[in-house]
């Protein structure tokens, strides 16, 4: 076995309570978490955004400049939403590349507009946009390949 590889699988609200319930009738997640490094993490703000950016770049909000999915533009004080743009700070996917140690994400926070990345491959299908948006262009066959076998009994 390869102890080279990590994967980190955070699910959003999702209490340990709850989770502990889900287990006899899920044996793969079962498995996952037997054999894994188990942690809860506290954010403030409690807030998906903020918490998610947060996570991900290892910095506060304060840092990364996310604190919420809009933010209000001082220059026409109209109410915009944050995007990947607004991160100060690169996420772990972005470091890896980086750092040229290929990965893959999936829905990385804030997910929009994806940035392209090299050693990285990156999915998302969020609730903004109505289509899952992928990088590299390489990456689509592999997903369709995904789908088909996640679906596939």
């Amino acid at each position: 076995m390869n102890k080279n590889k990590v994967a980190v699988l955070e699910l959003d609200g999702l209490s340990w309570y709850y989770l502990i319930k889900m287990l006899p009738n899920t044996p793969i997640l079962r498995r996952v978490i037997s054999k894994s490094l188990k942690s809860i993490l506290d954010s403030y703000p409690p807030i998906t955004y903020a918490s998610w950016t947060s996570i991900l770049t290892g910095v506060n909000p304060g840092k990364h400049g996310i604190f919420n999915f809009t933010y209000v533009d001082r220059k026409t004080w109209t109410q915009k939403i944050n995007t990947a743009l607004g991160n100060k700070y690169p996420r772990i996917h972005e470091m890896l590349g980086m750092l040229k140690v290929p990965n893959i994400m999936v829905n990385p926070i804030p997910d929009f507009p994806i940035l392209s990345i090299s050693n990285t491959y990156i999915v998302s299908h969020g609730f903004f946009y109505p289509k899952v948006l992928y990088s590299p262009s390489s990456f689509k066959n592999m997903l369709k390949y995904c789908l088909k076998v996640m679906v596939t009994p």
